[in-house]
């Protein structure tokens, strides 16, 4: 069973949000539990309709999250304002300043960076989400903002998934962000292979989709030797059916001592390639550029 921390801060005394809250509750709901009621992440759910959610508390969630962490599988969530700034990205937390907003991207980088867990997921619905990881020193200062390519470094099995590139705002629709809506209905099943597993990238796959080229545009980065699974969801195809797939094929004669060929004095089978099987889901909005609110 895997570790996460879920975030989701509305309550900004000057900008507040409508979703964020949302966002967490329904993440919370989705990856503590899987389609068949198996335990999946031990999830800490945060949100600040129940608590004031400040700089430090929210750092000390943190690091409680990659306490003895070795050979754990941890996920991050966060929904709520994000902010650029001359020192990078931060996590704008309830109690924000001046000069202090709140939690910086880079301090999350580094925690993850630095564990010795399995696998580490990060997943960020906030403006200016995919700054994340990015290293501004290896970038030229010569270069103009809105030209620069986003310089990541991460460690072995790191995985960010962000609402949107460095410098666009992520937006709000129907309760919940843009980005977090679809990665709703993905981990709801949507985003599963034939087995019902969905992955950290299936799950980029499946909102990215939903976004134009003129709308936010989703962010993800990884160093990942593995598939990051974050749910197990209904499978299209009974597990135990793909089982018996290649007795029933033995049996129509489909793969036979007549279908083998040699090449270079080696024996192959000729692959049976079998459909694709679409998801049957909510319909999404098409334009992120319709939303109402922005989270910066």
């Amino acid at each position: 069973m895997g570790k996460a921390l879920v975030i989701g801060i509305d309550d900004y005394r000057a900008t507040p949000l409508k979703g964020c809250v949302g966002d967490a509750r329904e993440m919370e709901r989705l990856l503590s539990h899987n389609d068949d009621g198996s335990r999946n992440y031990d999830v800490r759910l945060i949100t600040s309709d129940e608590t004031e959610i400040s700089r430090g508390s929210f750092r000390k969630e943190l690091a409680a999250l990659f306490e003895n962490d070795r050979d754990a599988d941890l996920l991050f969530f966060y929904a709520g304002h994000g902010a650029q700034t001359e020192w990078g990205g931060e996590l704008v937390t309830q109690d924000y300043a001046p000069n202090s907003l709140g939690v910086s991207m880079n301090d999350v980088i580094t925690l993850a960076n630095k564990s010795v867990a399995r696998e580490v997921v990060v997943i960020l619905d906030c403006c200016f989400s995919g700054d994340m990881a990015n290293v501004p020193g290896l970038q030229s200062g010569a270069v103009a903002e809105e030209f620069c390519k986003g310089l990541a470094v991460l460690s072995e099995n790191v995985t960010l998934l962000s609402a949107s590139r460095a410098t666009e705002p992520s937006q709000e629709y129907g309760g919940h962000g843009a980005f977090t809506r679809l990665l709703i209905n993905g981990l709801e099943g949507a985003a599963a292979n034939l087995t019902g597993e969905v992955t950290a990238l299936s799950l980029y796959a499946h909102a990215s989709k939903a976004f134009g080229e003129w709308d936010q545009r989703p962010v993800f980065k990884s160093h990942a030797t593995r598939p990051s699974i974050l749910r197990h969801a209904v499978p299209w195809i009974d597990p135990a059916l793909l089982r018996r797939l290649p007795d029933h094929f033995k049996a129509q004669g489909v793969v036979g001592e007549d279908d083998r060929c040699t090449r270079g004095g080696g024996t192959s089978t000729r692959g049976w390639r079998p459909g694709y099987r679409g998801a049957a889901g909510v319909r999404l909005p098409q334009r992120a550029t319709q939303c109402w609110a922005s989270r910066h």
